[in-house]
């Protein structure tokens, strides 16, 4: 028989063990609590991250139609929501335009954004300050640019790096953009005005297609030097498959439209009556220089990966958009010409030693050198009327970020 000591304890043994389940139970539903709450944060930290995520590619999207929608730059319209399917979401932008200077085309762009994801959102503004760009008579990417007494400028002139050096009387009949600022403009005496803008971004050239074009052609006839004495040329017309060598056209040529010439060394036109299609592709891998004038139509590309040369007696007659390109050499026009369209020595100087008009634009990877009585137009057509290769950064403005902040969720 128990005596009640015995049934004292055993009772306190039960109550022990019904205290310990208890607190089990408490700890239990704590933790389960509490893995609730975590779980319920870790949604709310990714939805509310991927709201986030959401608005920037608002103000992505907002950006890239100021870069290039000149219709919504004049006249900000609602820009259509934006989905994503993998989250669930969405995103709203809108944009309010400020005129900062009307007559220098400078602006400022609010654009807000709000990004949508299952109940959540996240508000974030962007303030971009557009200033007139891809639009000059003149771009220096670095060195510098001199202007002689009797240039004419017609148009923006951008300095990257370096200085321009205005001497005497000029008319300069739009703003400077410097890379370096006022104090770059020496020897001032005409009529200049400088901007307070920042430097445009360095055009980056796609000169792809005429190095692919000298790879492609490993098959040439010819390794030595070779004259071309033919009165017209057209089709595919590849004359020389090695370096340190030269095609001499000796003859009054015409290149029919659409025809196609290569040669991995020098190209060299030295007979009177030179006359180039329409469209025509003409490239080398070394120098093309031309001792006689020539009259080029429009759509033609001529390209040397060294130098290009219109020596004394030799002008350049184009009144069509053409593209004059050389890689790594310098342009030099030493006869008197008449250009329309784009002149690019992209790691060279640009050489104008003689008489001409240029519209279009003018790109100098070391500066422009107009040294005769010259006069440069900007010429904004020559970028819509099929010149067959354009800067890739020539965007319609320059879009700077001036303020970014993240607004109180709606």
């Amino acid at each position: 028989m128990k005596t009640h000591s015995e049934k004292s304890k055993d009772g306190g043994v039960l109550v022990m063990a019904m205290i310990v389940m208890l607190a089990f139970s408490i700890l239990a539903i704590g933790l389960f609590k509490l893995h609730e709450t975590d779980a319920v944060e870790t949604v709310y930290i990714k939805h509310h991250k991927q709201a986030f995520w959401l608005a920037e590619k608002g103000l992505l999207n907002g950006e890239l139609i100021l870069q290039y929608d000149k219709d919504f730059r004049d006249i900000p319209y609602a820009i259509p929501s934006g989905t994503n399917a993998v989250v669930g979401g969405h995103y709203d932008v809108t944009v309010l335009k400020t005129t900062v200077d009307d007559v220098a085309g400078i602006y400022d762009f609010e654009i807000t954004s709000v990004g949508y994801v299952k109940g959540f959102n996240r508000r974030l503004r962007k303030t971009y300050r557009a200033f007139p760009g891809g639009k000059y008579a003149i771009i220096g990417i670095s060195g510098h640019t001199e202007l002689a007494a009797n240039v004419t400028i017609d148009g923006p002139i951008a300095q990257i790096e370096g200085t321009v050096n205005v001497h005497d009387s000029r008319g300069l009949n739009d703003y400077i953009i410097m890379g370096d600022g006022e104090g770059s403009l020496t020897d001032k005496k005409g009529v200049a005005v400088v901007a307070n803008l920042p430097p445009p971004p360095a055009p980056s050239i796609d000169a792809s297609k005429y190095l692919d074009l000298l790879v492609s052609a490993t098959n040439y006839p010819a390794t030595n030097n070779v004259s071309v004495t033919v009165s017209s040329l057209s089709g595919l017309n590849v004359y020389n498959n090695a370096t340190n060598t030269t095609v001499y056209f000796d003859s009054k040529i015409k290149i029919a439209d659409n025809s196609v010439i290569i040669a991995n060394g020098n190209i060299r036109f030295q007979k009177s009556g030179v006359s180039i299609g329409k469209n025509v592709v003409i490239v080398s891998g070394d120098k093309i220089s031309f001792k006689v004038q020539a009259n080029v139509a429009g759509g033609v590309e001529i390209f040397a990966v060294n130098d290009i040369e219109f020596e004394a007696g030799s002008g350049l007659v184009s009144t069509e958009p053409v593209l004059l390109m050389a890689l790594n050499g310098d342009i030099t026009m030493n006869a008197n010409f008449t250009f329309r369209g784009i002149m690019i020595a992209e790691k060279g100087r640009v050489e104008l030693n003689a008489n001409g008009d240029i519209s279009g634009t003018v790109i100098g990877g070391v500066g422009v050198a107009a040294d005769a009585n010259i006069t440069i137009t900007y010429d904004e057509s020559v970028f819509t009327e099929g010149t067959p290769v354009i800067p890739k950064s020539f965007g319609d403005v320059i879009l700077t970020a001036a303020t970014w902040q993240e607004l109180p969720p709606l």
